[in-house]
């Protein structure tokens, strides 16, 4: 009796491991009890899953990006997109781009399909399903296997930052990294802060609101604190010149100057992305910063540097030696290991992401490796702050993206939704 007693336990051990461990296809999802079934079942108000997590990301607010997110925010199965079954969202999104002419443009953060005459959502190119008739937007993807793996890779990840957001007051959903989750987010995808777009609606709401609130405490805000913001308002369109009344890029300023040469090269790249005018004082400090071996997190200043020093180049008056960008970002390529990595998990991040600088990748790095690196280091930590670091990268994007040029209007000093919170503010003595 013991020794079948045993017996089954083990064969239970080994079948709930291998459930575990399943590797999941492409085009399907992997529910939360290990199972695989496909991605159009993702949203469609049936248990596929027999744990119900099929169904668990599908409001306005929580939509898979796997699953189809109508336009007007409804979040609905993917298999009735242009299944000419009628209006399922409620403006006709699923439907309306499915037959068109070669001059109806298609919405912002879609694609036009190879055949020209149907527009799909720009996630779902290289994720193993075709949604492109006659030509599929699937077709090139085997020859690139790296490519589709990043598009999956991405579109999971962007998800974990969705399924942080908590329920409760529509100020504490996306919680104290808010800043870092708005960049994130828009390096994966510039149409999130597009209008209509709910998901970057609320954190716009959440982000301002919450910065309100942390200007009016006594405690003064660090400078990375500062910068983290400067770059999210810059992606949510809100302009960090005038914030309220605060000059914020103003104040990133003078404290850049106070501090000389020992900088973070992040607050100058921050200065440089929110447009502020660059001088050669900045030039010298990056590279002090790009020099200085006795600092914490060396490598990772190297990269942050080397960013910072791409912007004055390409976006100042400045005269920068191109051949010393040249000589850091071949010095970053040396410090990458036989297995990808460049030292740790964010170094490699950012290492990368610098590495996109006049596409330097494509000689002596190997790309693929990190991108694996980065990929298996997300699936074992799901950290919002590793995410926050590896899913530019996955778009082959970096920070040297963060600008408001995808904005429709100049980024604008606040939102009259919020204007009550200006009743309340504080203003006793200066806080910064």
């Amino acid at each position: 009796m013991e020794i079948l007693v045993l017996i089954s336990l083990l064969a239970c051990a080994f079948l709930c491991y291998a459930e575990a461990s399943t590797q999941c296809a492409s085009d399907e999802f992997k529910c939360s009890n290990g199972r695989c079934t496909t991605v159009r079942n993702l949203c469609d108000m049936g248990d596929d899953c027999d744990d119900n997590s099929d169904e668990q990301f599908c409001d306005p607010y929580h939509c898979h990006p796997l699953a189809f997110q109508c336009l007007n925010g409804k979040c609905i199965s993917r298999r009735v997109f242009c299944n000419g079954g009628g209006d399922q969202c409620g403006d006709n999104s699923d439907e309306r781009y499915c037959n068109i002419g070669s001059s109806f443009p298609c919405p912002p953060g879609w694609i036009r399909c190879p055949s020209g005459n149907r527009c799909i959502p720009a996630s779902w190119v290289c994720d193993g399903t075709k949604d492109c008739i006659f030509e599929s937007e699937e077709r090139n993807c085997e020859k690139n296997t790296a490519k589709a793996q990043d598009y999956v890779a991405k579109s999971e990840f962007k998800s974990l930052f969705v399924r942080k957001r908590k329920p409760g007051p529509s100020t504490d959903r996306w919680g104290s990294q808010v800043h870092r989750i708005a960049v994130a987010l828009h390096l994966a995808d510039n149409s999130t802060f597009d209008g209509g777009n709910r998901t970057g609606e609320e954190i716009r709401y959440e982000l301002t609101t919450q910065l309100l609130h942390r200007l009016s405490k006594v405690r003064k805000m660090s400078s990375q604190e500062l910068a983290l913001y400067i770059h999210a308002l810059l992606v949510a369109c809100v302009d960090p010149r005038d914030f309220y009344g605060d000059g914020l890029v103003r104040e990133l300023r003078r404290r850049v100057e106070a501090k000389g040469n020992y900088t973070n090269p992040f607050l100058i790249l921050v200065l440089c992305n929110a447009g502020d005018t660059m001088t050669a004082s900045d030039v010298e400090s990056v590279t002090a910063a790009y020099d200085a071996q006795h600092r914490p997190f060396w490598i990772d200043y190297q990269a942050l540097s080397s960013m910072a020093l791409s912007c004055i180049s390409s976006g100042s008056n400045v005269s920068v030696d191109e051949r010393t960008l040249t000589d850091m970002l071949q010095e970053l390529k040396r410090r990458q290991f036989r297995n990808g990595t460049v030292d740790n998990f964010r170094t490699t991040a950012l290492v990368t992401q610098a590495l996109f600088i006049h596409d330097s990748y494509k000689k002596d790095f190997d790309l693929d490796s990190a991108m694996k690196a980065l990929t298996d280091g997300l699936n074992g930590s799901k950290s919002l702050l590793d995410t926050y670091y590896a899913l530019p990268v996955l778009s082959r994007k970096s920070l040297l993206n963060v600008t408001s040029g995808h904005c429709r209007k100049e980024p604008v000093a606040g939102e009259s939704t919020i204007s009550f919170f200006l009743l309340l503010r504080l203003r006793v003595q200066e806080f910064f």
